[in-house]
């Protein structure tokens, strides 16, 4: 019965350790177990559009818990910077938090290469350009760190009831913005490909961090 016991206990260890380092922090708990939740189909795009499909349907049907929190950011960082700032005019403050936001943040949305470690032969295999895989990986994170950031401008200037020239530009620019910084990590990412820390002690994870953060 000791034997039996602990066979399964190791196996749900590695489970969770698989799913951590294919996932991060976001895939510690136990996964569904009816998939459930989907998006509707993207056109085809050169191959953009199925690849992202699948990623983002990952992110609805394995990630439900980071997409409440980020919207709990979205409503919640807005107002609290706006109303606690002793300067009369925060949107500086609130700008540049959003933009920490994707340094951080964005280490939980592996939905991209960073999640597809695995996959790779298989992405490589597919008829489509690389390009167009490349282009599909990174919508997912994208997407969904801008309508965060979003969310966290319209909250601000719904309780400042004005919209000043710096958060407007704040809203035109974060697409390209968070775009080109998921694909700096995912361009690291590829050429020094790695899975996430599945222990407290990985020293050398938080040093490569380290280092893509200075990047």
């Amino acid at each position: 019965d000791y034997l039996e016991a602990a066979a399964a206990k190791s196996q749900a260890v590695y489970a969770r350790l698989q799913r951590l380092r294919k996932g991060g922090l976001t895939a510690i708990g136990a996964p569904s177990r009816k998939a459930r939740g989907s998006v509707p189909q993207l056109p085809y795009l050169a191959g953009t559009g199925p690849i992202a499909w699948r990623q983002m349907t990952s992110a609805i049907r394995s990630s439900k818990g980071l997409l409440i929190v980020m919207v709990i950011l979205a409503i919640a960082i807005g107002p609290i910077l706006f109303t606690s700032s002793t300067s009369k005019d925060p949107s500086g403050s609130v700008v540049g938090i959003m933009a920490w936001m994707t340094l951080f943040v964005g280490g939980w949305l592996r939905f991209d290469f960073r999640g597809d470690l695995d996959q790779i032969d298989h992405l490589k295999s597919l008829p489509v350009a690389g390009w167009a895989i490349a282009a599909g990986q990174i919508v997912t994170p994208t997407l969904l760190m801008t309508a965060c950031h979003l969310g966290i401008l319209a909250s601000v200037m719904t309780v400042s009831r004005r919209a000043d020239l710096l958060l407007v530009s704040a809203a035109a620019l974060c697409l390209p913005f968070n775009w080109m910084l998921f694909g700096i990590e995912n361009f690291i990412f590829l050429l020094f490909p790695t899975r996430a820390a599945a222990n407290p002690a990985d020293f050398q994870g938080y040093g490569r961090q380290i280092l893509v953060f200075f990047v």
